[in-house]
Formats: C-alpha cells, sequence, structure tokens
C-alpha cells in the first residue's frame, strides 16, 4: 500500500489516508532506535453482504526485514481499528500503530486476508469451538456428559463443536440449513 492509493479487493476497497510518526507518550515510548508509526486506513464494503475488519489482517515490514503486528497503546485508542462488521456500503475509518526504526524509507503496510488460510480457518474453527464448549460448561449447572445438546449449522465450526461435544458424552443433533 502507498498513501493514498485506493486498492479494490474481494469488493472492499482500502485506502491509507495518512500516515505519521510519534515519539509515544508518559505511558508507552519506543524501544531505542524505534518510533511509533500510526498508520489512518479508510476501508468501504461494495459487497452485497456484511463483512468482517480486523487490525489482525495488517502487518508491516521494514528494512531489518521485520514484520510487526499492530499494537494498541493510549496513542491513538481515539481511533484505533479494531475488529467488527462493516454493513453493505459501510465505512470504516482507524488507525494502527507499529513500532518501526526511526525514519525507515522501506516500510511497507500488508494485508492478509486470514480467513482464506485454510490452516488459519481450521485452527479458527478449534479454538472457536473449545471456547463455545467452556463457556457452556462454566455458565450451566450440570456436566456436558449425557446433556442433550443442539449445534445451529454444519459448517466448519458446527463440525468441530459437535465432535468434541460427542467425544465428552453429550447427546449431540445438528441443525443447518442445506445438507
Amino acid at each position: 500500500f502507498s498513501m493514498g492509493d485506493l486498492i479494490t479487493y474481494d469488493g472492499v476497497d482500502y485506502k491509507v489516508m495518512k500516515v505519521r510518526t510519534s515519539k509515544g507518550n508518559y505511558y508507552k515510548t519506543p524501544k531505542e532506535g524505534y518510533e511509533f508509526v500510526i498508520v489512518t486506513v479508510y476501508i468501504k464494503n461494495n459487497t452485497g453482504d456484511k463483512i468482517p475488519y480486523s487490525y489482525v489482517n495488517w502487518t508491516m515490514s521494514n528494512s531489518v526485514n521485520e514484520e510487526k503486528d499492530v499494537m494498541f497503546t493510549s496513542i491513538n485508542a481515539n481511533d484505533a481499528l479494531y475488529s467488527g462488521e462493516l454493513v453493505i456500503g459501510g465505512i470504516k475509518i482507524g488507525s494502527m500503530m507499529f513500532e518501526q526504526p526511526i525514519k525507515d524509507s522501506k516500510l511497507r503496510l500488508n494485508f492478509y486476508d486470514l480467513m482464506k488460510d485454510e490452516s488459519l480457518t481450521i485452527m479458527n474453527a478449534v479454538s472457536t469451538a473449545e471456547g463455545a464448549i467452556q463457556i457452556a460448561m462454566q455458565e450451566t449447572n450440570q456436566t456436558i456428559h449425557n446433556s442433550k445438546v443442539l449445534v445451529l449449522g454444519f459448517g466448519r465450526i458446527g463440525k468441530v463443536i459437535s465432535k468434541d461435544l460427542l467425544s465428552l458424552g453429550a447427546n449431540v443433533t445438528c441443525e443447518a440449513r442445506k445438507k
């Protein structure tokens, strides 16, 4: 991404609106020889459905072959890009902060569509299923063993959670829109 370039990917517009640097504040300063680079991006949903957006899709690489993830501090808290959904035609403008070498002229903002990476979507399904089971165990007064459980949907997550619940001895019923 370069400043001002409008890039359309899968029906979504992305644009770098602004880049600024910061030496930090009272609570957070960059390590010696580094500065904070704050990038403001514009995202517009031109698809026919709601779409997710997230800071986790973005990294920044530099001249010393590091690829850095987004940092969260109070420095850009008021306009930080977090995660959410954009409705059809919706626009989100948010900033992301990266710790980078001072005045590095080879910085590159990278976007990764993580949901198109099959290995990540499978691991996401496993983590989501385990988290859902943990919440169910914490929020009920009975065990999962011999419980009647209804799983709505039989996609990646539905398949994993059904298998996990069966292994815990639950009586599982699945309902899905498609066979």
